[in-house]
Order: C-alpha cells, then structure tokens, then sequence
C-alpha cells in the first residue's frame, strides 16, 4: 500500500507544482489528438475518446524528440493531462480522477482512432514514450500503470493477478506491457514531474484490415493498475503508414544521440526485422556509430548497351558517377560544422556503388498532378535492397527526366529519401564535369535533407551570391569561389548545415515508410542555365573498342567539351586500371567549344588478350586538377592469329553495307588495324558540318553528336600543342618541332596544313550565347 504520509505530502507538493512553468498544452476532443498525431482528414472515418476530459491534452512546445513530426503531439495520462510536462520530478503528482473503466476498476484514458489506410499500405507505427511516478519504488510490484496499443478490438482483463490483452502490440522483446517493468529501462524524466520515463520509442504493427470496408480501428490505452494513484502518462505522435514487406509487431528504441535518423540500438546493433537475433542490416560492420552522424546513399547507374559486329561496338552509354565526385561530397561531409557526441565534428556519408541497371532514355512521366516516380519505382524495387529502405538515400544516375527535358536531377521529397541526377540531354555535351557532378549530387541531396534554394524557401537568397551554398543556383553546377568549393552555406544569411533533417522519406521508419509517387515539378539547373567555370570540362570516349597486343599506331579517340568562355589546355591521359598507363596527350580547346583528340597507344601496355578495362582522365591545367574521369572497356586481340584477323576483316566488311553510328575517325583507325592504311568505310550516315559564330561566349545546340560518324579534327600533340579560337580568327601555337603551318577556313571549319601536306582538321560549335 502507498502510504498516507507520503500521499499527504504530495498534497502540500502538487500545490507549489502548480506554480510551476508548463508547456503550451490544451484539452482537445478525439478529432483534434487525431490531428495532433498526423492523421489526415481523408483517413479518419471517425474519432472518440474514454475517460476524464482533463486527462488528455494537445502540446506544442518541444521535450525530448517530441513532436517527432509535424508541430504537435498528445498527451494521454492517468491524472491531469496538462501537469505531466514542465516542473521537476520532485514535484509530484498523484490525481485520483474517479472515473473507473480500467481493467482493475481504476484510473483509464483511451483515445479510438476509426481509420481508411490507404490501399497499398501494409503496416501502420507512431511514436511514443512513457512516464510514471511509479519509477523507481514500485518496479517489479503489482502498482504497475501500464500502456497499450490494440488494433481493431479492444480486450484485457486480469488473470492470476495480472493483466491479459492478447490484441496489444505495444510490449517490449519479453512480451512486457510498457510500464516500469520494460525492459527498455527508465531514466529520470528532467523536464516532467514524472519520476522516470523510457526512451522515445515506436510501435509496428501490420495491417488488419476489414474484408468488406478496408478499415482498420487503433485503440490507444493507458491505465492505473492496482490502485488510482501515482499517475502515468504518454507522448504519442507520428501516426503513419507503412509501405515495406518488413514489419512484424514490435516496439523499438528511438534514442538517437547523434540526431542523424537513425537510432541508437541499430548503429550498435543492427536492424533484425525478422526477431531471430541475427541483424539483417548490420549498421555497425558498415562504420556506423552512434556517438558520429552518419548518412548512407546507394548509388546506382544506368547502362545503355551497345551495338556491335564481333568486337566493333557503337552507340553504348554508362551513366556510372565519377568516383572522384563521390569522394568529394564525402569529403565535403566530413568537414561539416557539425558536432557531434563524441566531440568530433562532420559528418560521415557512406556512398555505396551499387550496380548498373537498364537504360531507358526517360525515367520520369508527367501530368498535370506531377512527376510520376512509378517507372522509378520499378528500377528502384529491382535493384535495391529493401531491408536497406529504412537506412539507405538511394540515388540514380540517369539519362533524362523526361522528353526534351534537360534538368541535372530531382529530389523525391523535401524531406526525401530518393533522388535522380541526369546529363544525358543532349545540351550537357555528353555528361557532367566532375564539378557539375559533385555539386548535383550534393545539392538533391540537400533536398533529401530539406535544405532549399533560397535558404529557408526556394526564393528568399535563391541566387544571391552571399547565400554560400550549393544549394544556390549560382554555385551548384560551379562550386563557390575560384576554388570552386563544394559545401553548404555555414553562416549568414542561413546556415544549411543547422538545418539538415536526416530521417526524410523511408529513413529511421522501421518497416518503410514511402513517399507518394507523385511529386510536384521543380525545375532544376540545365546546361543553359548558368555561366560556366573557366577551366571546367567533360569528354566522351568515342572509342575504339578493340585494340591489338604488340601493334604500334593505335589510338584512343575522345572529344573534349570546353564550356567556357576561353580556352583551357587539357591532359588527357589513360591507364588501365592497375595503374599503367596507356596513353596521354595534350590539347588546348576553343572556349566553347568541342575538340575530338586522338591518344597515341603505348604497345607495349597491352601485352595479353581479353576484356580490359581502361580508365580516362581529363585534367584541366587552369584548374591544376581532375576535371572529369571515365572507365570503359576494350577488347584485346592477337593479329598475328589468322582467325582473329579474318574475323576482323569480316566485320568490317559487314559495316560496309550495314548502318552504324561510329565515328568516322574511330572506323577509320580501326580499319587501318586491320587493313592497313585504305580507304575509308563508307558511313551511311554522313553529318552536317558546322557553322562558324564570332560570339565570345558559349552556347549548348542541337549539333550533331561527336560520336556519329561526322569529320572530327584530332589534334596531333607530337606536332600541334594548342588551337585557341579568337573570334572569327584562329591562331595556331606550333610545338617545338618548328613546323609551320596554314590555317584555312572553309565552310565554317578550320583545316591546318602543317609541315609537307598534313591536314588536322578543328571542329568548332556552331552557336553560342
């Protein structure tokens, strides 16, 4: 029995309690808790409460994790509803309320939620934590107030002493009912007049739903049990659905000492959906941990296959990232302002590569409702780990959003779990640079985390040059400064990194919560529509794919994109991925314009036959640094083996007559290879040539692709260092060789007659803005 004594001073007690500041709380009926708690109207068919009206209230002010969405959450309690927060543990509080209706005949509050899930969801979680004045002298005694959450029917009752409620899934991993018995453990509660409190944690349940209706009724329920004194209370809030195929009933710590989404308990321990003790997500052996924020991305890419006659290919594409861009949004990560509970300060991004996936030239649709993800969906559901989606941003390098579209990316949701970053349109020149790729990354990243154009909105410093952050326009496809700096802004006028919120979308939803497919239109950032950063620059690889063992004049062929406004020397080098290398020039290319270079082949880097993998690297000499990279592939072959020459020759013989889209410089070489030095294989797709513009500054047209089989100039390093275009004039740098040459215009392109009779042709674009 809880003593006179003690009840009598918690009368003299509760009188100076109730002197004491308290949060902002209000008595609220059914509808408005179910409000508080996130349910929308559409999905509430009805709402009604049990017990003392004083015994439930709505909150606004912060304690702990609560609200953990939205600006409110409801109290549920055993006493008055609007004493549990504020005050001290040492102001107690014990209310008798009088009203019955607990399974022992004592104190209860229930709150019953009538709901319409929607019809692709699978699950259903809140949030919640647990107060008592029972904490700590009636641990382990039969005074256990206790908490329960029941779907559809409620039913308890008392048997042996103790409480039966087999609906209930609100219990710890022994089966117990949350009280002060759970093995989740009480702590002081600082900030309540409650004694003890657990942890923030949230409750799983699968869906059972009406057969006829689709309905689904949640019964929210707290009580004294063994007496009606020494109140309880709860926080609930966060009612929402689940998506995933992962949840069982459960209830699971949300303590999360880093604030980075993901609780406690799975950086520690891991994720173990299925309750067979083995973590199927193993947070811990991925670096996670929980004194650190962490964010995990997957990354995959898409893959266009490409045609081909034997080894011959054309027309393939990989929209694989550029690792050195990824290492950089890492590193921009760990030198966040961000402190963290260990004392260290950053972030850790984890970027997982994970695998190709089939090219489809669109991945979005459009309506008047939106952008449709479902075809992303698909790519999603297929290539990504579901038991992952609770911890993981995916992210997606693809073609184009949608027809016609040149947008670099979107972010799902702000906040979000899901983003899609895009340079296939023709205006991007054949892809990002490294700079526009890194900062595309980490700018729908930023939506992802909730961060916006214009700081606290899309406007307010959208493209304001003090606004310092990569989520600016004005410096997500450039970086800030002439360093071009990949961060976001630290200060004012609005500090991103004091606004990120990890757990968008799916993330820290144990059992998957899922965005809507449909999102609204937001334009991002095109080729057109920023100044580009002098210095900057991509290439595409236009081939060839086969190359010989032991034979000398072979070459590696790629056209340079120069964005900028003036010219910009490039090294362009190759090496297998061991290290050797293969290859390397230097060119210098036209301020806005495009620049197809040939790369001598070091016979003797390729000494065995096979598949090789082979990676490109520009290197901008304004910069000092890596500007873009790619790897590809080449089959080696033997020609001294008669069936690899024959083959060879048969190939090609079969190009002849058939329609390809090679480039003619890399048929050419091939060719040569095989045949020696002949006639060119007739292309039965010749291209356009282009126009000459004096206009300084650069523009992206609807040329044609330097991977068609168009006449493109090669620059001859061994003879020619640099061509640096100035408005209609062009002024040609020999090397040290002392060659002279003549530069004659005609039709728009600019042919060199160097030295006795050699010709290099220079493609230039044909417009500018």
């Amino acid at each position: 029995m809880k003593g006179a004594a003690a009840l009598c001073a918690a009368g003299l007690i509760a009188a100076y309690a109730g002197l004491a500041m308290a949060p902002a709380a209000s008595a609220a009926d059914a509808p408005s808790l179910a409000s508080a708690l996130g349910v929308s109207s559409p999905e509430l068919v009805s709402a009604s409460s049990t017990g003392d009206t004083g015994a439930s209230s709505i909150v606004t002010d912060k304690f702990g994790i609560f609200p953990t969405a939205g600006n409110s959450y409801a109290i549920l309690s055993t006493g008055k509803a609007d004493e549990v927060l504020g005050g001290a543990p040492s102001d107690f509080i014990s209310t008798n309320l009088g009203n019955g209706g607990g399974v022992d005949g004592n104190d209860l509050t229930s709150l019953t939620l009538d709901l319409l899930p929607p019809t692709d969801a699978k699950c259903m979680a809140f949030d919640f934590q647990f107060l008592s004045e029972e904490y700590p002298e009636f641990v382990g005694s039969s005074f256990n107030d206790i908490f329960t959450a029941e779907q559809n029917e409620s039913k308890f009752f008392m048997e042996n002493d103790q409480v039966v409620a087999p609906n209930n899934f609100a219990y710890d991993s022994k089966g117990n009912f949350v009280s002060v018995n759970t093995v989740f453990g009480f702590t002081d509660a600082t900030g309540t007049r409650m004694d003890g409190t657990t942890p923030p944690l949230v409750a799983v349940t699968p869906l059972e739903r009406d057969v006829e209706t689709g309905k689904v009724k949640l019964i929210l329920t707290i009580q004294d049990i063994g007496d009606s004194i020494y109140d309880s209370a709860v926080l609930v809030d966060n009612l929402r659905w689940l998506y995933g195929s992962n949840c069982d009933r459960s209830v699971s710590s949300l303590v999360d000492s880093d604030g980075d989404g993901l609780p406690d308990v799975w950086e520690t321990e891991g994720i173990d959906y299925d309750g067979d003790g083995i973590a199927e997500v193993n947070l811990s052996a991925m670096g996670a941990d929980p004194q650190r924020a962490d964010i995990f991305i997957q990354v995959d890419w898409m893959e266009k296959k490409p045609s081909c006659v034997w080894f011959i290919c054309w027309g393939g594409k990989s929209f694989e990232p550029q690792q050195a861009a990824l290492n950089d949004v890492v590193k921009a990560f760990a030198a966040a302002p961000f402190t963290n509970p260990n004392g260290s300060t950053g972030i850790t991004a984890h970027i997982s590569s994970g695998s190709a996936v089939p090219w489809t030239e669109h991945i979005l649709t459009a309506s008047n409702a939106g952008y449709d993800w479902t075809g992303f969906e698909g790519i999603k559901n297929s290539s990504f780990d579901n038991l992952k989606r609770d911890v993981f941003h995916y992210a997606l390098y693809a073609d184009t959003l949608l027809k016609d579209n040149g947008s670099s990316g979107i972010s799902r949701g702000l906040p979000g779990a899901d983003f899609i970053l895009t340079d296939g349109h023709k205006s991007w020149e054949g892809g990002f640079s490294r700079i526009q790729e890194r900062g595309t990354f980490m700018h729908e990243l930023g939506h992802n985390l909730s961060l916006m154009h214009g700081g606290p909105d899309h406007t307010t410093y959208a493209e304001n040059p003090s606004f310092l952050s990569v989520m600016n326009y004005s410096y997500q496809l450039t970086g800030i400064g002439g360093a071009a700096t990949l961060d976001y802004s630290r200060g004012e006028p609005y500090a991103d990194w004091a606004h990120l919120v990890f757990n968008g979308g799916s993330i820290g939803d144990l059992g998957d919560s899922a965005p809507v497919l449909i999102t609204e239109p937001m334009e991002e950032m095109t080729a057109e529509d920023y100044v580009p950063l002098q210095g900057d620059g991509a290439f595409i690889f236009d081939g060839p794919s086969v190359l010989a063992t032991s034979t000398k004049g072979q070459f590696l062929f790629a056209t340079i994109n120069n964005p900028a406004p003036a010219a910009t020397e490039y090294l362009l080098s190759a090496s297998t991925t061991e290290g050797t290398l293969i290859g390397k020039t230097t060119v210098v290319v036209p301020g806005g314009g495009q620049f197809q270079v040939k790369v001598p082949v070091d016979s003797a880097a390729l000494t065995a036959t096979g598949t090789l993998k082979i990676n490109i690297e520009l290197t901008s000499n304004t910069l000092k640094d890596l500007v873009a990279q790619q790897g590809t592939t080449v089959e080696v072959v033997d020609l001294t083996d008669p069936k690899v020459l024959a083959d060879g020759k048969a190939a090609l013989a079969e190009l002849s007559s058939s329609q390809h889209d090679i480039n003619g410089a890399v048929l050419t070489s091939i060719k040569t290879l095989f045949d020696g030095p002949q006639d060119q294989i007739p292309s039965p797709t010749p291209s356009p040539t282009p126009t000459d513009s004096p206009s300084p500054s650069p523009t992206h047209t609807d040329s044609p692709s330097p991977t068609t089989s168009q006449a493109s100039g090669e620059a001859t390093p061994s003879t020619v260092s640099s061509v640096v275009a100035q408005g209609n004039h062009q002024k040609n740098e020999l090397s040290s060789t002392g060659a002279s040459s003549i530069p004659i215009m005609i039709g728009g392109t600019l042919l060199l007659v160097i030295g006795a009779g050699t010709v290099i042709l220079v493609r230039r674009k044909h417009g500018y803005h």
